[in-house]
C-alpha cells in the first residue's frame, strides 16, 4: 500500500484540512517505477556529460589567474598564450557632465550593443572604454548600471574591456585652451584620495571578471609641478589601491605628458617604473603632430595646414645635424640707433657645399652686438637652376599663432648680462605680433631665434635668397677690432647628416620617420623587460578627405610597426566628429563610416588573427 497526503477543505466547516489517501500499489508497479527513475537518472548523466550546461547549477568559483590577461617578461598572456590587446576607444563623450547638453549614460547614441558586435567583426579584440571620474561622484548607481550593462555586452560580443579613466575626478586638462580646466587632483588631498577610492572601488567589484582585458589608471597626466613627481607618486599609490583587493587585472600606467599645467614632448625620461610585476606600459603616438591634428579644434595653437603624408621636401631634425661653416646668408644689419621697419634681402647665393641636406633661417643677435631688435616676415626663396624657377621655399609672417612656433636659444652669461627674447603682440611690421631680441652680448655670447617648422630641402647648386622685417631700438656696434663680427639680423644655415655611419642629422616624413620615433619610447620596455603598449594612435579626418594628404598611407604603416614590434594598441576614436572610425556628431548614432579607414583595419587585423 501507498499514502499521499494532501491538504483541501473540511467538509463540514470548510477550513483548510490535511487528509491522507491511501493507494494500493503492487509488487510490479514499484518495480518498473524504480527502473523508470534509474533509467532517466542514466539518461541524464549522460546529457549532461555530452552537453553541459553555460552557467554552473552551484555558484562558480572565481576563475584562476591565467583566466586573466597578465604581463609576462615583453609580452602579454592569457590561458597560457600570448596575447595582444588589440583595441579601438570608445570615447563615451568623456568631456560631458551628467545632465550637460541632455546627456545621459544610458540614453547616450555614442553606442549601443550593436557596435560592440561591430567591432569584433573588424577584427579588434578589446574596446578601450573611456570614463570620467566625475559622473561616478554624481551619481554612482547610474555609473554601476551603465558599467556593467557594458560588460555583459562586451561579453556576448567576445571582446574584452580596457577600463580607461580618462577624465579624473578634479582633473581635466586635455583642451588647455578651454574654460573647465581643473588640477586640484595634484593639490587637493580629498580630491586625491576621492580617485583612490574609485579605483578600489572599481577593483572591488570587478577583481573576479576576466572580461576586463585592463585597468588604466589614467590618461595623458600632466602635472601641477615642475617635475612631474605628482604622477608618480599618484602612480604608484593607485597600483597599492588596487592591489589590496584585486590581484588579477593587468594595470596599464601612462608616461608623463606634461608638467607645469602644460602639455610637453615626451621622452624617455616621460616614461617610469612602478612597484608592481603585472603593468604594461603606455605611451600614445600621433607624431608628427603636425599632420594628424591639422585643423584640430582642440589644440591650444590650431594648425591650420599639417602637410601629407610621406613628404620628402620637407626634412624633419634629428638633433644629430652638422652646420657647414662658411655656407650661411645673411641680410644686411639695421643702422646704429634706432630704425623703423625696414625690409631686408641678401643677396643671392649658389650652395656650393655639396654635403647639404637642410637650410633654416635664425634671427640672431651676437658678438658684441647690443640693443633691441624686432623681427617680423622672415621669407626663404630658391631659384632652381634647372628649371629656372623661382620658388617661396619658407615663410613666417610671424601672426598670432605663427609667433609660437619659435623657441629662442642662446649662450650668454645671464647674471652679469641682462636680456630678454619676447613673443611681442603690442608691435609688428604688418600687425601687432613679432619677435623681439633685447641684450648686450660678448664676443662669443649669442641670442637667437628658430622655428622647426621653417627646415627646407637644401639642393646643392641652386641659389638662395633670405629676406624679413627688422626695427631696431638702441642698436650699438663695438667698433673694436675683436667686435668685427658683431651681427644683428636675419640669416639662412644650411646643415649636413654626420660623418658617422647608421646617424641620421635629418629624416623625411616617412615610415622610417615614423619607426625613430617610435623607438624612442618603445626602447623603455626593451630596456626593462617589461609589455608596452599605444592606447591611443589615429590621425583627424581631413588626412582621408582631403585628396593627397595621405591619411591611410600612415596608418597603415603604423599598424605594420605595432605589429612588427607585437605591441598591444588602441585607435582612437570609434566614434567621434573629428577621428575615428563613425564620424557623425554627437547625438546622433554612429554613422558617417570612414571606409578607407575601415578597410585598413580589417586588412591588418585579418592579418594579425593569421
Amino acid at each position: 500500500m501507498h499514502s499521499v497526503s494532501f491538504v483541501g477543505p473540511c467538509f463540514h466547516c470548510g477550513k483548510p484540512t490535511e487528509y491522507e489517501k491511501v493507494f494500493p500499489i503492487s509488487r510490479h508497479v514499484r518495480k518498473h517505477a524504480l527502473l523508470a527513475v534509474l533509467l532517466i537518472s542514466l539518461v541524464a548523466v549522460l546529457w549532461l556529460a555530452l552537453f553541459p550546461p553555460e552557467t554552473p547549477f552551484l555558484s562558480p568559483t572565481p576563475p584562476g589567474p591565467e583566466a586573466f590577461v597578465q604581463a609576462d617578461g615583453r609580452i602579454l598572456v592569457q590561458n597560457g598564450s600570448p596575447i595582444r590587446l588589440e583595441s579601438v576607444s570608445f570615447s563615451n563623450y568623456y568631456s560631458f557632465d551628467l545632465g550637460e547638453h541632455g546627456f545621459d549614460l544610458h540614453t547616450s547614441l555614442h553606442h549601443s550593443e550593436r557596435d560592440f558586435e561591430r567591432v569584433r567583426e573588424m577584427g579588434f579584440n578589446t574596446v578601450r572604454f573611456a570614463f570620467n571620474g566625475n559622473w561616478y561622484m554624481t551619481d554612482p548607481v547610474a555609473f554601476w548600471r551603465w558599467l556593467d550593462q557594458n560588460i555583459d555586452w562586451a561579453k556576448e560580443a567576445g571582446v574584452m574591456l580596457s577600463l580607461d579613466l580618462h577624465v579624473p575626478i578634479g582633473g581635466y586638462w586635455l583642451a588647455p585652451n578651454g574654460d573647465n580646466t581643473d588640477f586640484s587632483i595634484w593639490t587637493n588631498e580629498d580630491t586625491r584620495q576621492n580617485n583612490l577610492d574609485l579605483w578600489r572601488e572599481i577593483a572591488k567589484r570587478y577583481k573576479d571578471e576576466p572580461v576586463i582585458a585592463a585597468y588604466e589608471l589614467l590618461n595623458e597626466a600632466v602635472t601641477d609641478d615642475a617635475s612631474g613627481d605628482q604622477w608618480r607618486e599618484l602612480a604608484n599609490d593607485l597600483v597599492a589601491t588596487v592591489r589590496q583587493v584585486d590581484s588579477n587585472h593587468l594595470l596599464i600606467v601612462g608616461a608623463l605628458y606634461g608638467t607645469n599645467r602644460q602639455y610637453t614632448e615626451m621622452n624617455q625620461g616621460s616614461q617610469f617604473l612602478v612597484n608592481d610585476s603585472n603593468v604594461m606600459y603606455d605611451f600614445h603616438f600621433y607624431q608628427p603632430i603636425e599632420f594628424t591634428h591639422q585643423n584640430a579644434s582642440w589644440l591650444e595653437r590650431p594648425i591650420s595646414d599639417g602637410g601629407q603624408y610621406p613628404d620628402y621636401e620637407t626634412p624633419i631634425p634629428t638633433g644629430r645635424q652638422v652646420l657647414i661653416p662658411d655656407s650661411s646668408i645673411s641680410v644686411s644689419s639695421p643702422q646704429a640707433g634706432d630704425s623703423a621697419w625696414t625690409e631686408y634681402e641678401s643677396e643671392w647665393v649658389v650652395l656650393d657645399a655639396q654635403d647639404a641636406v637642410a637650410g633654416l633661417p635664425i634671427m640672431v643677435l651676437r658678438s658684441g652686438a647690443s640693443g633691441s631688435a624686432e623681427f617680423d616676415d622672415v621669407k626663404v626663396f630658391e631659384f632652381d637652376t634647372d628649371s629656372g624657377q623661382i620658388t617661396e621655399i619658407a615663410t613666417a609672417p610671424l601672426s598670432q599663432e605663427g609667433i609660437q612656433q619659435w623657441w629662442p636659444w642662446g649662450n650668454v652669461d645671464p647674471e652679469n648680462t641682462p636680456f630678454s627674447q619676447t613673443r611681442s603682440e603690442t608691435s609688428g611690421a604688418n600687425d601687432p605680433y613679432s619677435l623681439q631680441i633685447e641684450g648686450v652680448t660678448g664676443a662669443q655670447e649669442y641670442l637667437g631665434w628658430s622655428s622647426d617648422s621653417l627646415w627646407f630641402k637644401a639642393t646643392p647648386g641652386n641659389l638662395y635668397q633670405v629676406t624679413g622685417q627688422i626695427k631696431g631700438t638702441g642698436i650699438i656696434y663695438p667698433d673694436h677690432p675683436e667686435a668685427s663680427s658683431a651681427y644683428i639680423g636675419i640669416e639662412l644655415n644650411f646643415y649636413a647628416d654626420p660623418i658617422a655611419p647608421d646617424t641620421n642629422g635629418f629624416l623625411f616624413r616617412d615610415r622610417a620617420y615614423l619607426e625613430a620615433e617610435f623607438s624612442k619610447m618603445y626602447q623603455f620596455g626593451i630596456e626593462n623587460e617589461v609589455p608596452m603598449s599605444v592606447m591611443e594612435f589615429g590621425t583627424i579626418r581631413d588626412t582621408f578627405e582631403t585628396q593627397g594628404k595621405g591619411g591611410a598611407i600612415w596608418i597603415t604603416d603604423i599598424l605594420e610597426i605595432f605589429h612588427e614590434n607585437d605591441i598591444s594598441f588602441s585607435l582612437w576614436n570609434y566614434h567621434g566628429s573629428s577621428m575615428g572610425i563613425f564620424l557623425s556628431d554627437y547625438g546622433t548614432e554612429p554613422s558617417i563610416p570612414n571606409l578607407k579607414l575601415i578597410e585598413i583595419l580589417e586588412h591588418a587585423l585579418a592579418e594579425d588573427d593569421s
